[in-house]
């Protein structure tokens, strides 16, 4: 069992548990397994598959590379806790669950403080200005 992690907004956690032969990551939601809103990502991007009890990233020949532990890859092992980065996406792999907890599906939503609005300036209106006249005699 494995998982993948990732922040899809400040306040929202995604995991996936990748079950299967094979998962592909992207932009297309016809063609993806999961997906990745950013177009940075290629439609195909990349792809998480097991062989035997190995998980392997491949690129899919994406234009602007896939990222694992820093370092552009065309195919690689992924070892637990590895950082993958896709387009502005940083994902972290886990293999097994992780330290002892069951990974939550999504954070729903986060309770942020109140803002303090700042009181409007007083609106006064504007005096009209006299229009001087003129005499002429």
């Amino acid at each position: 069992m494995a998982y993948l992690f990732w922040r899809k907004t400040e306040t929202e956690l995604v995991s996936f548990l990748l079950t299967g032969k094979e998962k592909i990551i992207g932009r297309d939601p016809a063609q993806c397994d999961i997906v990745l809103e950013d177009p940075r990502v290629s439609r195909k991007h990349c792809s998480i598959f097991k062989v035997n009890s190995t998980y392997i990233l491949q690129d899919l020949g994406s234009r602007n590379g896939t990222i694992l532990e820093r370092e552009k890859i065309s195919r690689a092992t992924l070892v637990d806790k590895a950082v993958i980065k896709i387009g502005k996406t940083v994902m972290e792999f886990r293999k097994g669950r992780p330290d002892g907890y069951s990974p939550p599906a999504r954070v729903k939503k986060t309770v942020k403080p109140p803002v303090e609005k700042k009181p409007e300036p007083k609106k006064y209106p504007l005096k009209k200005k006299r229009s001087k006249t003129s005499k002429t005699s």
